[in-house]
């Protein structure tokens, strides 16, 4: 092989670790925070219960104007909701109904997130103008708050989880497909009669990096079932996502490994317990691993 052929070889092996290492660290910086979730509806998310819970524990101020700004942060706080609810009933629509289970639990969901659509499109429509004194708005926000955290807020964690997983999923993928077209050119590089064995090296660590985020997006998977798919099926035998890039089912019944990395465990005297791992703790940390 001619000099011109072992350096052009030697350029694509480069190039393609800069975009691989490229694309998969912004896509695990853009999810790190563990969610798949759109930055505008999180802020959204968070200004609503900001917003509710300043409403609800304002003390009573003797200010101009009091009662009109409070109604008015009441308003928003539906109008921020009907938007919220919204966007997470077109993401539930967007789950795949890659198996029987998975088509139940993603129902269950979806009924609830239409649930509070009609909900907060009824209190939208319903308006302000029956509030008349702060008494009133204290009263109103914390009965939104209760129905809100009762009715709303698991099937926006539920669908956040199913999210995360399903990116996490997604980087890992990635990073590993990137591993294998890597794994094919430091092969022809090595059949040139170049040393190769540094790369390989690297490409080896790089391997252990992406099992290791496999093995923590399969935990979170098994976590999955258990407070979303169990209560819901009758049958955890079937996988719950099936990816082209990827053999981790969100919905893979628990492991030992689930039970001993990320449960907690009798401390040795003297020794504080670990808590376990949330799934987007886990999915944080697979993040991590592909970084």
């Amino acid at each position: 092989m001619n000099i011109k052929h072992y350096f052009t070889i030697s350029f694509v092996v480069a190039i393609t670790l800069f975009a691989g290492t490229a694309l998969c660290g912004s896509l695990a910086l853009a999810a790190e925070n563990g969610s798949a979730e759109p930055k505008p509806v999180l802020k959204a998310a968070e200004e609503v219960e900001a917003s509710v819970e300043g409403l609800v524990t304002a003390r009573d101020e003797n200010i101009s104007n009091d009662l009109g700004l409070r109604i008015d942060a009441f308003k928003k706080v539906i109008e921020l909701s009907v938007s919220e609810a919204k966007d997470l009933q077109v993401r539930t629509l967007l789950i795949e109904k890659s198996s029987k289970d998975m088509a139940l639990w993603r129902e269950e969901v979806l009924g609830e997130v239409e649930n509070a659509v009609r909900f907060f499109e009824l209190l939208k429509k319903k308006g302000v103008a029956h509030i008349k004194d702060v008494s009133a708005v204290k009263l109103e926000a914390e009965e939104f708050r209760k129905w809100r955290e009762e009715n709303f807020a698991p099937a926006l964690r539920a669908v956040n989880d199913y999210s995360s997983l399903a990116k996490g999923r997604e980087i890992a993928g990635i990073a590993k497909e990137r591993s294998q077209k890597i794994a094919k050119d430091l092969i022809k590089l090595g059949k040139s009669g170049k040393d190769a064995a540094e790369l390989q090296t690297r490409l080896q660590k790089a391997n252990t990096s992406i099992t290791a985020a496999e093995k923590l997006l399969k935990e979170g998977g098994a976590l999955f079932q258990l407070p979303y798919i169990l209560p819901v099926t009758t049958s955890s035998s079937e996988p719950i996502i099936e990816s082209p890039t990827s053999s981790l089912p969100i919905g893979e019944a628990p492991t030992s490994s689930l039970a001993t990395s990320s449960m907690p465990i009798s401390p040795e005297k003297g020794v504080e317990a670990s808590a376990p791992l949330s799934i987007k703790e886990l999915v944080r940390s697979s993040f991590d691993e592909v970084k």
